[in-house]
């Protein structure tokens, strides 16, 4: 552990600033209990470790709060830590911040609490890096499996193929030292191999759970275009179940693109309404209008291009799609159905009627994960845990394919170094300073 830890005093605001019925301030350190002693006038741990009680300065009332004792080692941080639970005026919590800061304390840096619970060992690292997953999970399903890493699933996982890379290494590290005859080798050869195989799968979950953690974390982006007055604006309003865009029997009424998110079964998506794309107008408001919505077609995740059912998808369309470039994540979609009919071979929909719309979502639920998903059963993997994954899994393959031992052994070694790295962060795993960057993206006071 760092010097620094062993004499400063942390303290954060730890929920939101602003106005509201409770704001909580945090302390942790070795003298978190002496700056609660000297605003409350307290002479010792209260018996139930929490006690109503007035903070003062100089004499001068600033609040009365509930204060809340953790003493280390039984604490989040590991630590001496106080929680002030103030009555949420902003002018209180400064001027209780002001008081510790007067006392003594520092302010925290971003993460810096839960920081210190995985460097005094509260928290592996995969359960510290979950609690900023749960905190900006955006649906239930991110929120699931935020707390199945959490609860340690993550961990116990990883351990597991630790263990498997180590052992992988050993045991070829056997057959390369003491060479058995031809037959035996053979067999130890493909036992190792059959193991390997293993390993690659087992990865190659733990990789596809980052992917899909990292559409539940942005969402899947789907675009609606096509030419104007084909009803994109109308589907819109009515995928969102509500009047959001502005909607006319002229043709050309969106001249922006809008965008609103939307939960489908447990999946964020955000829908982005784009103005029609056409070659006649002569508008520069309208032009920019197109372009903006090429932009958005081509940030798109999926294209939904809606045209109208009576007038059927022209060879000018078909022509457009293919300048636009995107025919490879583009869903045709006739709307008007209720006017036209069913056109036949694609999805027929009719945002009037509200015909085919539960058809289109699946297709946009369908579209999010694909069939590999096993929902509601993975963990949560972040950026830098998916980076390290990617790069065990490389390796793993590169292992299979690799005839010469040496380098076998080799690439063994850097499988291991990587799922360490997974479990402990640094280069050398164990909880140092050199993985403190990975908390800067915490909350203040988390």
């Amino acid at each position: 552990m760092d010097g620094v830890y062993e004499t400063s005093t942390i303290l954060a605001e730890a929920t939101p600033a602003g106005v509201g019925a409770v704001s909580i301030l945090r302390l942790s350190g070795p003298k978190a209990f002496r700056f609660a002693f000297a605003l409350t006038g307290l002479l010792a741990l209260p018996v139930a470790l929490r006690q109503l009680a007035w903070l003062s300065v100089a004499g001068e009332r600033i609040d009365r709060a509930l204060v809340l004792f953790f003493p280390n080692p039984a604490s989040f941080t590991g630590e001496d830590v106080v929680e002030f639970h103030l009555h949420g005026n902003p002018l209180i919590v400064q001027k209780v911040i002001c008081a510790c800061l007067g006392l003594g304390a520092e302010l925290a840096r971003a993460g810096e609490f839960s920081e210190r619970a995985f460097l005094n060992g509260k928290l592996a690292l995969p359960e510290a890096e979950a609690i900023m997953e749960l905190i900006s999970a955006r649906s239930d399903l991110g929120l699931k499996a935020a707390l199945r890493s959490l609860g340690g699933e993550l961990s116990l996982e990883l351990l597991a193929l630790s263990d498997m890379a180590m052992g992988l290494k050993l045991q070829q590290q056997v057959c390369l030292d003491f060479p058995l005859e031809s037959e035996g080798q053979e067999l130890g050869l493909q036992g190792l191999r059959l193991s390997l195989m293993e390993l690659q799968k087992r990865l190659e979950r733990l990789a596809l759970a980052a992917r899909n953690q990292a559409l539940l974390r942005r969402g899947l982006r789907v675009t609606l275009c096509g030419r104007p007055n084909a009803g994109k604006s109308s589907l819109f309003n009515a995928l969102l179940s509500y009047d959001r865009a502005l909607v006319s029997p002229l043709a050309g009424t969106t001249r922006d693109y809008l965008q609103e998110e939307i939960l489908l079964e447990g999946f964020p998506v955000q829908l982005t309404d784009t103005a029609g794309i056409w070659d006649e107008s002569e508008s520069a408001t309208e032009q920019e209008g197109m372009v903006r919505a090429k932009r958005a077609i081509g940030a798109a995740d999926l294209v939904l291009y809606i045209y109208d059912a009576s007038l059927g998808l022209t060879g000018e369309e078909q022509a457009l799609l293919d300048e636009l470039g995107c025919l490879e994540k583009t869903f045709l979609v006739a709307n008007k159905s209720d006017l036209s009919g069913i056109d036949s071979g694609v999805l027929s929909v009719s945002a009037k009627t509200g015909a085919g719309l539960e058809e289109l979502r699946g297709v946009l639920v369908s579209r999010f994960f694909g069939d590999q998903i096993p929902l509601g059963e993975e963990c949560a993997v972040n950026a830098r845990q998916a980076i390290l994954v990617e790069a065990a899994l490389g390796f793993t393959r590169e292992c299979l394919d690799e005839p010469d031992e040496a380098r076998q052994h080799f690439l063994l070694e850097q499988i291991v170094a990587s799922l360490n790295t997974l479990r402990f962060g640094g280069e050398s795993g164990g909880g140092h300073r050199e993985d403190a960057e990975i908390f800067r993206s915490f909350c203040l006071g988390k």
